[in-house]
């Protein structure tokens, strides 16, 4: 069975890994992160991003402008991106506190949380002594030949 200790670090760093994830794709220059895109569902084509930016309306035909794409997004001048480093941090840090957010999510995360709730908190003092029992075990197999 796994040390607690190795499933921490294992889990710090699938949580580093995830957020930076997590940070690339949600502050990146899509559409999807645009202040401006609407998303709406139209008949026949399905969901589709629609852009709200009054300059950017005037200048078409119509008034609409369907912004679906990260080609789009990365040649227009007035993107602005909704998310900030912070936000996408808090956001991140609320689906992990939501076990069935988290369990949709980031499955590997959520059975590493669960695993690590079934160690009990015990005091420093319950600690030190649990380690120099095993010290003292451990030199004891040694002095009497006991490898196994």
């Amino acid at each position: 069975m796994r040390k607690e200790k190795e499933v921490r670090e294992r889990l710090d760093a699938l949580c580093v890994d995830r957020l930076k994830k997590r940070k690339k794709e949600f502050l990146s220059v899509s559409s999807r992160n645009c202040m401006f895109n609407t998303r709406m569902r139209v008949p026949d084509k399905g969901m589709v991003g629609l852009c709200k930016n009054s300059e950017i309306c005037k200048k078409t035909k119509n008034g609409v402008l369907v912004c679906d794409g990260e080609e789009r997004a990365k040649k227009c001048n007035k993107f602005k991106c909704r998310n900030t480093h912070n936000s996408v941090e808090r956001d991140f840090h609320d689906i992990l506190k939501s076990p069935a957010r988290c369990g949709n999510e980031y499955p590997k995360v959520a059975i590493l949380i669960w695993f690590l709730q079934g160690f009990p908190r015990q005091s420093r003092l319950w600690r030190f002594r649990e380690s120099v029992k095993e010290l003292f075990s451990s030199f004891g197999r040694v002095l009497l030949m006991r490898w196994w």
